[in-house]
């Protein structure tokens, strides 16, 4: 995570799953632990509470307000909770409350999914996780193919375990993209969580659902990927750099064009850290300004990383789990220009990167932008740092009381994208 990454990188560490209990013995262990520490817990939410509330200059940050400083601190509780028990999201592909918005997506053709997302066919029996049937949800509904259209394909996080991309997990955020970065629907699937302890939809599950969702724009649809901005928050920035890095290394022999843009919010760019024991969220000089916690980071990439006895071992420092370790670029190839002789240079995508001050991935956030422009070589990167805010702003913003930083961040991605010709619709203001 932030500030000890610096650390990985002296580290070199091949990840190994724990032995793995009976699921009832873990269960009881887990909730055991959730009931032990329980009072303490508690005990140590109470008084912070009261400090808050007393002494203003006890919070985190003194620029956030009463509000702010009680609901992240209610909500770093929370996901504690969840971590340690492991409640992850359940999910099902019934349309629910979106009703005709939601929309179910068969995989695309075997032979788009290669390399580290290859499908295996029938008389493959390794354990190899296949493409499978996903559920997206349209805001405000389905697209038809016409010219004057700017889709955002969103991938929620939630730390691999958490999320399911439906009104009340990115209701918030598809709001605000329509409303501030100026795009005409938004796209948000609903992916296999890697969720503990089935570890059924470990790497790459997720990013073959990725793949499925923006394959359906580009060749069921007929999108124009051009019109086509690929968008993920948190653990949804990492899938969402992990299918960019498929499009550069399988893209042109595979006939799967880029995307008109990339828009990366507080993107997790290094599970490898979160996999050494010898490493902590704790260690971060932004801990106490953000909710997100060890547990959680760990939680999250044991699930995506697989658990032992399922036959998988994923490299947690690999370019496909931690690009901060590898960085890429992602750009259109270069074509002759009819008529001319002369070769056109390949174009970088345009990509839009968002982190807040306060959390624990903003060091790791920064070092990364900086990679991809100076060693990969990547120009059209555009790195914003939002002021006083922690984690995610653009997903739960409105949960934790930062709905107004929330709105100006997908403001300044608008502004981006419309400087570099995505999105022609008038900028609003706030």
């Amino acid at each position: 995570m932030a500030a000890i990454s610096k650390l990985a990188l002296s580290t070199p560490l091949q990840y190994k799953p724990a032995t793995t209990l009976p699921r009832r013995v873990q269960t009881f262990l887990d909730w055991a632990h959730a009931l032990l520490i329980t009072p303490f817990l508690l005990t140590n939410f109470t008084v912070d509470i009261l400090l808050l509330v007393l002494f203003p200059f006890a919070r985190p940050s003194p620029k956030w307000n009463l509000n702010q400083a009680i609901r992240m601190r209610l909500v770093k509780m929370v996901l504690l909770y969840m971590s340690i028990l492991k409640t992850a999201d359940r999910l099902h592909l019934k349309p629910g409350r979106e009703r005709s918005r939601f929309e179910m997506i068969n995989p695309g053709p075997s032979s788009l999914y290669k390399g580290p997302l290859r499908c295996p066919d029938e008389t493959d029996m390794s354990p190899v996780v296949k493409p499978a049937i996903i559920g997206t949800t349209w805001t405000p509904g389905l697209p038809s193919a016409t010219p004057d259209i700017t889709i955002a394909l969103h991938i929620h996080g939630g730390g691999f375990t958490l999320g399911n991309g439906r009104d009340e997990d990115t209701g918030f955020l598809a709001k605000n993209f329509l409303k501030h970065m100026g795009v005409t629907h938004v796209s948000t699937p609903q992916y296999r969580l890697s969720s503990c302890p089935s570890q059924q939809n470990h790497f790459p599950a997720p990013v073959q659902d990725a793949l499925t969702a923006y394959l359906d724009l580009v060749l069921t649809k007929k999108i124009p990927a051009k019109q086509i901005i690929l968008s993920g928050d948190s653990a949804g920035g990492n899938i969402v750099l992990a299918l960019a890095r498929y499009i550069s290394e399988y893209g042109t022999e595979l006939g799967i064009p880029p995307p008109g843009g990339i828009a990366l919010w507080s993107p997790w760019v290094d599970i490898h850290a979160a996999t050494d024991l010898t490493l902590d969220v704790k260690m971060s000089p932004h801990y106490e300004t953000d909710y997100i916690c060890t547990e959680f980071a760990r939680w999250g990439a044991g699930c995506v990383l697989g658990a032992s006895g399922t036959g998988v071992k994923v490299d947690a420092r690999g370019p496909y789990m931690s690009p901060l370790h590898d960085p890429f670029r992602l750009a259109r190839p270069g074509h002759s220009v009819e008529g001319t002789g002369r070769k056109e240079d390949a174009d970088d995508i345009p990509l839009f990167i968002h982190a807040g001050e306060c959390e624990v991935l903003v060091d790791d956030v920064r070092e990364f932008a900086r990679l991809i422009k100076e060693v990969a070589g990547w120009k059209k990167v555009h790195l914003e740092i939002a002021k006083y805010c922690p984690h995610d702003i653009v997903l739960i913003g409105d949960k934790i009381g930062f709905e107004k930083e929330a709105a100006e961040a997908v403001t300044e991605a608008g502004a981006f994208f419309r400087r570099m010709g995505l999105i022609s619709t008038p900028l609003k203001t706030l």
